[in-house]
């Protein structure tokens, strides 16, 4: 259930607002006429938006942000700028400082050209080093490489990996082993004999080990946690959006809750995997490259602010190192936190925040999103219609110029192209915390996808994804745990794995991202869904019956190798262009590794165990090691030559692997109806913890249990959570609960920010 969470400049009614409420109109796209800036209109702009929209970033700076000469001191050492306590700490301003710099001579100097560019990066660094000119609203990190790094485009030799062999290793071994035939009742049997490619590391050597079953299912079985419920407290990233011209906003708008909490019951935190009737499977690094055309190779997607040392440095000659729109568009977000954060001088670092409405109202003219089919290359942007949302009176708009079309601040397209990156990574690609915000690390790599650097952005996703169902399953009650996942991609691999459970269309062209196929289907009702869902996890494929389709995602979609004059080239089926990087992606995926995520002074780490899952690839399973990271395996050079499976082969499992997982898995072939039985008897107990139940979902779903269990409705439950439980304490007289209340509220939406 999507947070209300009130920001500066909405009302909380608009945020309750579903897409039915949006009405077309017949406006093409480039002209929008929608709340342009008049005269009348000003004093609906308060103090903190005004100063935002037309302050700063707009203004001549005051002379006093000039650089004071009486504060250089020049030492053998090098140079000093003295600050003291009355010194403004964002001082001198870069409109001063720059061509300051650029233009410094010492005095009676008679020296070369280039020691004199190293005087003046000097005294720059000495100003740069104790200036703030993000005026207390982040905190600073470095980055893990230098600016000027220039990444690695292959693999490092192994004798770069530390101590570790030098001897090449295969990642797919070959071995005969016997089939397993699985049985629904009983063990499985042995069928024929077989050429089997496993990955490593697994095997008969691994059949001793045991299986740490760390998932939801087993707690719901057991009666030791609240099921369900027709509650789903992760917050789909991709939800409906004014204002955005948000990518791909109508797919999957209603499958995410009944596919997701089937799965999300059965994931592993272990090992990062879902458990099904027949093995493991996972959400895999080729999928999610199918799924959403997000890179698996590139450069380190990381998410860092830096300070003004690094991010205002000049060369000393007339530039900047960085990018203009890297400087431009961190004092924008710098300026519109300080919008909310004037409103609460207390409020922390952590505590400023910019909603994805004040930042996509600064950069565009007005709210607006795509109607008319999806964006594509095909079309041109005229063709786009206008959503048009009625205004509110006591609602307070960040206004744009009359008539300045698509660019209302004649930004250049390299710094407008970030701006929207920036709100698509915070919402679509890697939502992390709270809902609806932009996060000033993001802007770091969003300026280096519109420089035209490719980042390895589906490793990061996948470990996102990972971070955020360890988190869900790894609470006491998941139910309650409220995190925000881009459940689109999860819904959509979901989709494809269980297809008979949801609508999907045929793609036009069979490289794009399998996204498309999901938009604007039909809703299904939820709780038969999750049963259904729940019923097809756990179905046993016996007597030659086919059962879930592991390989759908790499099917048809494998590179293959041809030779040619300058050796060995891969092609992807679907593409004419050969690369050398797909052989090194196709690796990437079938290797065991720990998938990093880096938030600002924080790094995620999430193995990466295809051994388990290797059937997703269309390798042959076998018994996988219980490692939870398999460093020497991880770390030593892959061999030139590796199997690839042909493009429509299956994998099987060994007899082996067979019998182990029969032994592991008895909670995952449990039937759906005894997955219900254990969550009324989890009601019907004594002291069961719920926090809340809908009344209408009781009697439809447990109607024996209608008077018998409270229940708490769904709005009533967001209050109390935004509120704390402390206003439903039968000890707290009535008048101190709604004092408490109110004052909390108030406290709330002080620190919330714009």
């Amino acid at each position: 259930m999507p947070r209300s969470t009130k920001h500066r400049g909405e009302s909380s009614r608009a945020s309750r607002r579903s897409e039915d409420d949006v009405q077309r109109t017949e406006d093409p796209m480039p002209y929008f006429t929608l709340s342009p800036l008049r005269e009348e209109d000003l004093e609906r702009l308060d103090r903190g938006v005004e100063r935002c929209a037309l302050g700063p970033l707009e203004e001549s700076s005051p002379l006093e942000g000039a650089v004071d000469m009486r504060r250089v001191d020049r030492t053998e050492r090098g140079y000093r700028y003295e600050r003291g306590g009355d010194y403004p700490g964002h001082f001198p301003l870069d409109e001063h400082s720059f061509p300051f710099i650029q233009g410094f001579v010492p005095a009676n100097w008679e020296g070369p050209d280039g020691l004199l560019m190293s005087e003046r990066v000097q005294l720059e660094r000495a100003i740069l080093a104790g200036r703030d000119s993000m005026m207390g609203t982040c905190g600073f990190h470095y980055p893990s490489f230098p600016i000027d790094y220039t990444a690695q485009a292959h693999f490092p030799e192994a004798g770069q990996l530390g101590l570790f062999s030098l001897e090449p290793v295969d990642r797919v071994k070959e071995l005969m082993l016997a089939q397993g035939l699985w049985e629904v009742h009983g063990l499985p049997k042995t069928g024929p004999t077989f050429t089997e490619r496993i990955l490593l590391p697994s095997g008969s050597a691994f059949v001793s080990e045991g299986y740490d079953r760390s998932c939801f299912l087993d707690r719901i079985l057991s009666k030791e946690a609240a099921g369900w419920y027709d509650w789903w407290s992760v917050i789909s990233s991709h939800r409906f959006s004014f204002g955005a011209t948000k990518w791909l906003m109508g797919i999957l708008y209603h499958y995410h809750k009944l596919l997701d909490q089937a799965l999300v019951e059965r994931f592993n935190r272990r090992f990062n995997t879902f458990g099904v009737a027949d093995g493991e499977t996972c959400l895999d690094l080729w999928a999610l490259h199918r799924v959403s055309g997000l890179p698996i190779s590139g450069q380190f997607y990381e998410e860092v602010c830096l300070n003004d040392l690094l991010r205002d440095q000049s060369t000393g000659s007339g530039s900047y190192v960085l990018s203009h729109s890297f400087r431009y568009l961190m004092k924008v977000w710098r300026d519109l936190a300080r919008c909310g954060k004037g409103e609460c001088p207390s409020a922390s670092k952590g505590m400023v925040r910019v909603s994805c409405d004040t930042w996509l109202r600064f950069f565009y003219n007005g709210p607006f999103c795509f109607h008319k089919e999806f964006a594509s290359d095909s079309y041109n942007p005229a063709d786009y219609l206008q959503l048009s949302v009625s205004l509110e009176d006591n609602v307070k708009y960040l206004y744009a110029p009359r008539g300045s079309g698509w660019n209302p601040r004649q930004l250049p397209d390299r710094t407008y192209l970030a701006a929207y990156l920036a709100y698509w990574l915070s919402t679509f690609v890697l939502p992390f915390g709270e809902e609806g915000n932009i996060r000033p690390e993001v802007i770091y790599p969003a300026c280096s996808l519109a420089g035209d650097v490719q980042l390895a952005l589906a490793p990061v996703t996948l470990a996102n994804i990972f971070h955020g169902l360890g988190d869900l399953t790894a609470s006491p009650s998941p139910r309650d745990r409220s995190i925000v996942l881009p459940t689109h991609y999860l819904s959509v691999w979901a989709g494809l794995l269980l297809p008979e459970l949801c609508h999907n269309i045929s793609l036009e062209n069979p490289s794009m991202p399998l996204l498309f196929m999901f938009r604007n289907r039909p809703e299904q009702v939820h709780q038969q869904q999750l049963s259904e869902a729940r019923r097809r996890l756990s179905f046993v494929p016996s007597a030659g019956q086919s059962g879930l389709d592991l390989a759908c995602y790499s099917r048809d979609s494998r590179p293959y190798a041809e030779e040619s004059r300058g050796g060995r080239i891969y092609h992807l089926p679907h593409s004419s262009a050969p690369s050398a990087s797909f052989r090194k992606e196709w690796l990437c995926c079938i290797r065991p590794s720990v998938l990093l995520f880096r938030k600002g002074g924080s790094l995620f780490m999430e193995p990466y165990f295809p051994h388990r899952f290797a059937r997703n690839f269309g390798y042959d399973q076998a018994v996988s090691l219980n490692a939870d990271f398999a460093l020497p395996d991880r770390t030593r050079d892959p061999s030139q030559e590796f199997f690839i499976p042909e493009q429509r082969r299956d994998g099987r499992v060994d007899i082996l692997y067979a019998r182990w997982w029969t032994r592991h898995n008895k909670a995952f072939r449990e039937r759906a109806d005894v997955v219900k039985a254990a969550e009324g008897a989890y009601l019907s107990r004594a002291g069961a913890s719920i926090s809340s139940i809908a009344s209408k979902f009781l009697r439809r779903e447990f109607p024996e249990l209608v008077g018998k269990v409270s229940t708490v409705g769904r709005r009533r439950l967001l209050i109390i959570r935004r509120l704390g439980w402390r206003v439903l304490d039968p000890c707290l007289h009535r008048s101190e609960s709604i004092v408490s209340s109110k004052k909390h509220i108030h406290t709330s939406t002080r620190t919330n920010g714009i």
